[in-house]
């Protein structure tokens, strides 16, 4: 199997042993999830981020990654580029959780290949969308990865610091790494911040904090409302 991308890895440590997304930290998890998968297309190359977070399609569809399809055809469906508040909208805040439920299931099966999640049975609402837990050793491996990463003090890679920042927004690397290791890291994010050698990082790292905020709101703001209601 190729390498893991930032999205795959991150499924890896955030999705829990029943398949789906801890309850305590669903909405921080959900919105990460959707920001990973719109990173990566932004990263190949499908879709340039434009005024008012606007994506343009840049290239057609040539099948990869696979499990990121169903959320290019969101982003590409209607007439006019989508804005990232606008896909929040579809899978975040809409009356169906399915969209989202389906994007998760993509990810865990494009991992079920290599050995790294396991597809559970049982009864599910919707008979389409799997559930993949991810295998322990595998997910112990990519927190070991970032164990290792963070004690490093040679320049550090733009995967390891956009997963260990989708980590830290949905509170969840502070679950794997010691008070000492989450010292290092926001050491290491400060110096990316405010080093000219980093620059090009520090605008992917500006655009996952602005984008899951958005979205966090967005959710939160839902949720109320439906409580409320």
């Amino acid at each position: 199997m190729k390498q893991l991308s930032i999205t795959q890895k991150y499924y890896l440590c955030a999705v829990n042993q029943k398949g789906n997304l801890p309850f305590l930290r669903s909405t921080e998890i959900s919105a990460c999830i959707l920001v990973s998968g719109i990173l990566e297309l932004l990263q190949v190359g499908y879709f340039n981020c434009g005024a008012k977070d606007k994506l343009t399609l840049q290239r057609l569809w040539d099948g990869e990654p696979a499990y990121l399809r169903s959320l290019y055809d969101v982003i590409v469906s209607g007439k006019k580029p989508k804005s990232t508040k606008e896909i929040a909208q579809y899978y975040l805040i809409s009356l169906t959780d399915q969209p989202l439920k389906a994007l998760v299931s993509e990810i865990g099966a494009s991992l079920a290949a290599g050995g790294y999640t396991t597809e559970l049975t049982g009864k599910t609402k919707n008979k389409d969308t799997g559930r993949y837990a991810p295998r322990l050793e595998k997910a112990k491996e990519i927190i070991t990865e970032i164990k290792s990463e963070l004690a490093n003090e040679v320049a550090l890679s733009e995967e390891f610091l956009c997963l260990a920042t989708l980590l830290d927004k949905s509170n969840l690397l502070k679950l794997y790494c010691t008070a000492e290791e989450i010292k290092l890291y926001k050491k290491h994010i400060k110096e990316v911040r405010n080093s000219e050698t980093y620059r090009e990082i520090k605008k992917v790292l500006d655009y996952i904090d602005s984008v899951v905020a958005v979205f966090v709101v967005l959710m939160t703001a839902f949720a109320g409302a439906s409580s409320n209601g």
